[in-house]
């Protein structure tokens, strides 16, 4: 019938976006892991405040507990990458967080580092394995157009700077993401 053939070209027509969007997701991580890092110094002090007025941006609505443990006046990074995994982790915890994101910025010996805490239910003993694989996701509908990209792409991004991503949940019980710089 008419409604059957309809309904088939829905499905199909769905279908066929979800992998257009899957391809070009995949694209995109090819691009990644070619993407040139260009570290210089940066004002220390410029940048925590940017990190900061980021943080307060994308958490509004939330609580934010913003820490700067950095007491260097220079950083050695590629500001622009920092910047993708920082607003990638925000956006995650704000999501996830049931009243309130800290955020912890510092140094030791040549890595900066960013963690970022919410108060949610934290990442399952799965999510904790995995949460950083491509594509993986806690959004179990097939239809879901979430693929789970962001946490691969923050330690995609992290190892091209030399450093790493960590997952934990903090005592509390939300989830606590850690990224990584290296600064040469």
């Amino acid at each position: 019938s008419a409604d059957e053939i309809s309904e088939t070209y829905c499905v199909m027509s769905s279908q066929l976006s979800r992998l257009k969007n899957y391809v070009s997701s995949m694209n995109d991580l090819q691009r990644l892991e070619d993407i040139p890092i260009s570290v210089k110094p940066a004002n220390a002090s410029d940048l925590l405040e940017t990190l900061k007025d980021t943080a307060e941006i994308v958490c509004s609505g939330k609580q934010l507990i913003f820490q700067n443990e950095v007491f260097v006046e220079s950083l050695v990074l590629d500001t622009e990458i920092v910047m993708q995994v920082f607003e990638n982790l925000l956006s995650n915890a704000v999501r996830y967080a049931k009243t309130s994101v800290s955020v912890v910025c510092k140094t030791h010996g040549c890595i900066f580092s960013i963690s970022v805490m919410d108060d949610g239910n934290g990442f399952d003993s799965a999510a904790l394995k995995s949460a950083t694989d491509p594509f993986y996701t806690t959004e179990k509908k097939a239809e879901s157009q979430h693929f789970g990209l962001g946490l691969n792409i923050c330690k995609i991004l992290c190892l091209r700077h030399g450093g790493s991503i960590v997952l934990n949940n903090c005592s509390s019980g939300g989830a606590s993401v850690t990224a990584s710089f290296e600064m040469n």
